[in-house]
Formats: structure tokens, sequence, C-alpha cells
């Protein structure tokens, strides 16, 4: 078993650490492209309502922040998705590098004894 480097274990506390929300294609209910265009959506969709007043200008600029910060999270969690997704590519590649220098030593060790 490969012993984890350091940017490994940084990686796995950091993925670890975060409020991971279940996506869309876990739970089986939509796409995951599809709560990325519902986050860019209403991002727009926020773009476009205009604020008259400072009282309404608070509220939309909350509302701004609180839009931003989904959008935000929805990238987030396809970052950690993708990193856990090349994790375990690197643990699959590792394994074969590993028994490819385990045949090319057996080869290497059976062609020399003939």
């Amino acid at each position: 078993m490969e012993i984890p480097s350091r940017d490994d274990k940084w990686i796995l506390e950091w993925i670890n650490g975060q409020p991971f929300e279940k996506s869309n294609h876990e739970s089986g209910s939509i796409s995951v492209n599809s709560s990325d265009n519902i986050s860019e959506q209403s991002l727009r969709a926020s773009e476009i309502m205009p604020c008259d007043d400072d009282n309404e200008a608070l509220s939309c600029n909350s509302g701004y922040q609180q839009t931003e910060l989904n959008w935000l999270r929805s990238i987030t969690n396809r970052q950690k998705a993708k990193i856990q997704e090349l994790n375990e590519a690197k643990k699959m590649l590792s394994i074969e590098l590993a028994q490819l220098k385990n045949d090319s030593l057996v080869y290497n060790l059976h062609s020399h004894s003939i």
C-alpha cells in the first residue's frame, strides 16, 4: 500500500474539513450540469433586478451575496468531486505501476537465470 504524501494528506484534510453538500447526481434527482445552470440563471436573474432606494439596495445586495455564495458552493462541490476522482485515478495508476514494476522484475530475473 502506498504511503500518502504530505500533499495528499493536506488535500484529504481540506476535503474532509469542508461542508460537502450532496450533489444532484448523488441524490439522483437532476444532472450535475442542471445545478450549475440553476446557479448561473439565478445569478443572471439577480443582476437584472433593479434596486430603487437604499432599503431595497441593502436587500438586493444581500440577494447578490447569497446568489454568489450559492454559486461558489456549487463550484467548490464540483472541485471536491473532481479532486476525489483524480485521487482515485492516481491510486489505480499507482497500483498498475507497482504491478508493472513487479512484472518487469520477474521478467528480468527469469531472463538472467536462463
